[in-house]
């Protein structure tokens, strides 16, 4: 069994990939949710949602294809890249 250290956390979200990003639209209030409008949401009780960006999500699925791994894996594989690219904005 080997070691592992945690130094860090990331984020995959509608308001972003990286954490620059994410910082951007919290501090000017941007929302990233939005009315549904690409699947019938008539079975849930409510209408708002977030989605990743397409191209984002093209990456994961390329990780989950070339690596040979689930989604849950590729999506932190690809956010622990997006960690090691980020330096808080002052």
């Amino acid at each position: 069994m080997q070691d592992v250290a945690i130094v860090g956390i990331s984020s995959i979200s509608s308001a972003g990939v990286s954490g620059q990003e994410i910082l951007k639209k919290m501090k000017e209030g941007i929302t990233s949710i939005s009315d549904i409008s690409y699947f019938n949401f008539s079975g849930f009780s409510s209408n708002l949602a977030g989605s990743i960006d397409s191209e984002v999500w093209k990456e994961i699925k390329k990780i989950s294809s070339t690596e040979n791994i689930d989604i849950s894996s590729a999506l932190s594989i690809y956010s622990i890249k997006n960690l090691f690219d980020f330096s808080p904005a002052e």
